[in-house]
């Protein structure tokens, strides 16, 4: 996956994933046998509360974000981050070396995958703006533990872009694991990417290059 891809992904996932307030509310999926006996949360509510909070915490820190980021990581950690499934994507992104990987490497990786989360989400924000993203109607059967959201970016040109995030629910939470832009799907050009440094240098090596590159436990 080039740079541009990683930049249109994670700008317009971002944006969406921060502003998917305004989707019509679908039918809450009965509990799991290992779920809570509540139903869960519709994820219209949860993400009405996220998007205020990041609202206001953006609300006249913009320009101090832009010169130094890291209140602006902190406000992503604690608004958005906790919207995806971080666990069950770092497994989708690393494939098949996911099997053989070691409980402290899949510690690290998650580690890792989640700041460069962050970071990708945070970046993207800073000029986030609720009209720039219009949504589909959405519905789902009763009982359901998928649900897909479908809307339309809209660039500063005019034109639309489909956008899909994917949620299931985890513990009884919906909890967002994959997403795409056009035909550009999260997890699937992240693996390509990650899949492509593990040939080369193995699972080790790419969780090294991703802890130097964001600075994971610095």
């Amino acid at each position: 996956m080039n740079f541009l891809n990683r930049k249109l992904i994670g700008a317009i996932s971002g944006a969406v994933l921060a502003s998917f307030i305004t989707v019509p509310s679908i039918a809450t999926a009965q509990p799991t046998a290992s779920a809570s006996q509540s139903k869960p949360v519709p994820p219209e509510k949860v993400a009405k509360d996220a998007v205020q909070e990041l609202l206001q915490g953006l609300e006249g820190n913009r320009k101090e974000f832009l010169r130094d980021p890291e209140g602006l990581y902190d406000l992503v950690d604690r608004v958005l981050i906790p919207l995806i499934d971080i666990d069950y994507t770092a497994q989708l992104v690393v494939g098949r070396a996911w099997r053989d990987a070691t409980p402290e490497q899949k510690e690290r990786f998650i580690s890792a995958f989640k700041v460069m989360l962050i970071q990708t989400y945070g970046n993207a924000l800073i000029g986030f703006s609720e009209d720039q993203i219009k949504f589909l109607p959405v519905s789902a059967p009763e009982g359901a533990d998928e649900v897909t959201f479908k809307a339309l970016a809209i660039t500063d040109q005019g034109d639309k872009i489909p956008v899909n995030l994917d949620l299931h629910l985890v513990d009884n939470q919906w909890k967002v694991y994959n997403g795409s832009v056009g035909s550009l799907s999260f997890v699937t050009n992240y693996r390509a990417q990650f899949s492509q440094q593990i040939k080369q240098g193995g699972l080790e090596q790419l969780i090294q290059r991703m802890e130097k590159r964001y600075q994971v436990n610095q």
